[in-house]
């Protein structure tokens, strides 16, 4: 019953996590009966051994006030249950840090332009000049707006995106291809490294296939390497080669990363056009009366077009989201196996000092202090901790592996992770124990004597 309480209540958190809707599903009659026929098997199971041990209780023993002991193959079982929930909770731990350390690092990446302050509207793909040009030019005017550019996409929100293969002399590249108009490169803050903006006759979008158009091209550092220019400067001026176009370069910008985390990173290569395209970019201070003056002004150019603005930040946040989730999915999952093994700790812990009690109060009785006792009480942990970490560390070290080879780019975790989760089990065991091993310290002789 508190579990079907407590999923009813983060059903919603995990649908979003997971963007999956299973709500419906979850309570469904055939589920909830399959749910109460799953507890009852599980009781069963669980019950299996107690029944097994109370079944061989003798009975002259138990009447006469002598204890028995469950038998060394109880203490067994029992320790390696102690060591399963142990292993589990740093397995999961581990991976938890190394899939939240990987989506953290993904996310502070350096893509080689700005996002902050800026505002991606879509364009209708069916649109006139002039409705485009008089929306350009009231946003651009309006006092919210300190840039306003054109691009045919959000850079970086495409992981893959177009290409093509350009020549310089005899040396070719991959090439990935944007297209955006000259204020492209000041709203996302893009650096020009080599040749001006200023001045260019741009070409119309539809003049684009038209037989030796000559395109405008600002070229990335990293294409100017990859096409075997000396430095930044060298490429200014040259006509580049390709398929059935060919280009003029007449900038360098810094070096620009659009794929994401899993994949290489490509040369970047810019066609210049007058601002007719698909996505429009403010920029301003204030989000907020950005998103104002869009509402205010949009109407007025397209009444029967919804427009849809999105903070560029925020889309671009959407290419790691699923990685976030996963991660804070483990996170919670290695959090319940954590309080698990707390559980199974207080109640070994209890078990111990009860049995230990005898034991416990002859040291006392012999001199010894508070050390001594505790370490009576670490000696029966200390060696389940080191078997789940023989077993669990070269586990976790496996699954980051995994994990990790489908990125490019990598946090530089070394082994951190695995002792992350060593520390986090140890420190979770000492707290499920410190209750049975305070009170094993203020045992007092006489009390545990007389039992």
């Amino acid at each position: 019953g508190a579990g079907l309480l407590l999923a009813w209540l983060l059903a919603p958190g995990f649908a979003d996590l997971l963007n999956v809707q299973f709500a419906s599903k979850l309570f469904a009659p055939t589920q909830l009966i399959g749910l109460v026929l799953g507890c009852l098997l599980l009781g069963l199971l669980t019950g299996l051994y107690p029944a097994h041990v109370a079944l061989g209780v003798h009975c002259a023993p138990a009447l006469q006030g002598r204890k028995q002991s469950e038998g060394v193959g109880g203490r067994h079982l029992r320790r390696a249950m102690t060591v399963l929930q142990f292993g589990a909770a740093m397995t999961l731990s581990g991976a938890a840090v190394v899939v939240v350390w990987q989506s953290e690092y993904m996310s502070q990446l350096d893509m080689g332009f700005k996002t902050e302050g800026l505002l991606a509207l879509e364009l209708p793909r069916a649109k006139l000049r002039g409705q485009f040009e008089g929306l350009y030019g009231a946003l651009k005017n309006h006092p919210a707006v300190q840039g306003v550019s054109v691009s045919i996409d959000v850079p970086g929100r495409s992981p893959i995106g177009s290409g093509t293969t350009y020549g310089n002399g005899s040396i070719r590249a991959a090439v990935r291809i944007n297209e955006a108009d000259l204020n492209f490169f000041g709203t996302y803050q893009i650096p020009i490294l080599a040749g001006s903006l200023e001045g260019l006759a741009l070409p119309d979008q539809d003049q684009e296939d038209a037989p030796g158009a000559e395109h405008p091209i600002v070229l990335d550092l990293t294409a100017v390497k990859a096409l075997g220019f000396a430095n930044a400067q060298d490429a200014i001026g040259k006509r580049l080669t390709a398929d059935h176009y060919g280009g003029r370069v007449v900038a360098v910008a810094g070096a620009i990363k659009q794929e994401s985390a899993r994949r290489t990173m490509l040369p970047q290569a810019f066609w210049l056009y007058k601002p007719v395209r698909f996505v429009l970019t403010l920029k301003g201070q204030n989000m907020a009366a950005l998103r104002a003056a869009v509402t205010e002004i949009w109407p007025r150019y397209f009444p029967d077009q919804v427009v849809e603005m999105n903070g560029v930040q925020e889309q671009l946040d959407q290419r790691y989201r699923l990685d976030r989730n996963v991660g804070r999915l483990i996170a919670a999952t290695s959090l319940i196996a954590l309080l698990l093994a707390a559980f199974g700790v207080y109640a070994l812990a209890a078990y111990t000092v009860r049995r230990a009690a005898l034991e416990i109060v002859i040291r006392k009785l012999h001199g010894a202090g508070h050390r001594h006792i505790a370490a009576l009480l670490l000696k029966e942990f200390a060696p389940l901790l080191v078997l789940a970490a023989l077993v669990s560390l070269p586990l976790i070290w496996w699954m980051s592996q995994q994990y990790l080879a489908g990125f490019v780019e990598r946090a530089a975790m070394g082994a951190w992770p695995l002792l992350a989760a060593v520390v986090g089990t140890v420190l979770m065991s000492l707290l499920a124990g410190l209750r049975h091993g305070l009170a094993a310290m203020a045992m007092r002789p006489v009390l545990a004597l007389r039992d």
